[in-house]
């Protein structure tokens, strides 16, 4: 990568890199890292490292910071709700939208075969990048950092999103479908579904509501 690229890149991220090598491998598709392997000569050859590893790691520190994120944000909903909250946070289709708000097709590395091909709007490209993106920034900054970056690009404007009413998430609905079985709407008087609870007003600050913000920073 050109280096006004990975300034450019670091820019939308909000994290500057001190090893520019790790974030090179982030954006670097298997289809660009083995046509590269292909071109070399005589008995200097080398193994070219792509992001596919990275996407592992990337996908692991997600969960673990969504899944400790909204443990601490809704201490008051079921297992089951928060698998469907956390489903949804770190799904293929919540995913591409923050990689496209980053412009992440931009600044990936591709191959020939795969550019032709369209590869920088593929959804599984980007959101492997993105998860590699996740990971580079834990290796060159450490967990805190990388829990930031989640919280800012992944979780709290979806959250926020969801508050204002234009989210149709699992939870959502069941909470809706529960709110109709304890109005009567549609419930008959032998059914053996449980009462349903209360539906609550979903929080974006911490769990005590003193406040409407993370109970950690989520700038960088």
């Amino acid at each position: 990568m050109k280096e006004r690229e990975i300034t450019a890149l670091e820019e939308g991220l909000g994290y500057h890199f001190r090893r520019r090598a790790v974030i090179e491998q982030a954006v670097t598709h298997s289809s660009q890292a083995r046509e590269q392997e292909a071109q070399q000569t005589g008995d200097s050859k080398y193994s070219v490292s792509d992001n596919e590893q990275l996407e592992f790691l990337g996908d692991a520190v997600l969960a673990l910071v969504t899944s400790e994120e909204l443990f601490q944000r809704f201490p008051h909903f079921r297992e089951g709700e928060l698998s469907k909250l956390r489903a949804h946070l770190v799904s293929e289709r919540h995913l591409i939208r923050v990689a496209q708000q980053l412009e992440l097709g931009h600044y990936l590395r591709l191959g020939r075969g795969e550019e032709k091909s369209g590869g920088r709007s593929k959804t599984a490209l980007l959101v492997d990048a993105l998860e590699a993106i996740l990971a580079a920034i834990y290796l060159d900054g450490g967990l805190e950092v990388a829990r930031n970056f989640v919280l800012r690009t992944v979780i709290a404007p979806e959250l926020e999103r969801m508050e204002r009413g234009g989210g149709s998430l699992p939870v959502t609905r069941e909470r809706r479908r529960r709110s109709s079985r304890e109005h009567g709407g549609g419930s008959s008087a032998t059914s053996t579904s449980p009462p349903a609870r209360a539906p609550r007003r979903w929080p974006i600050g911490p769990a005590s509501g003193s406040a409407t913000t993370s109970p950690r920073a989520i700038a960088m």
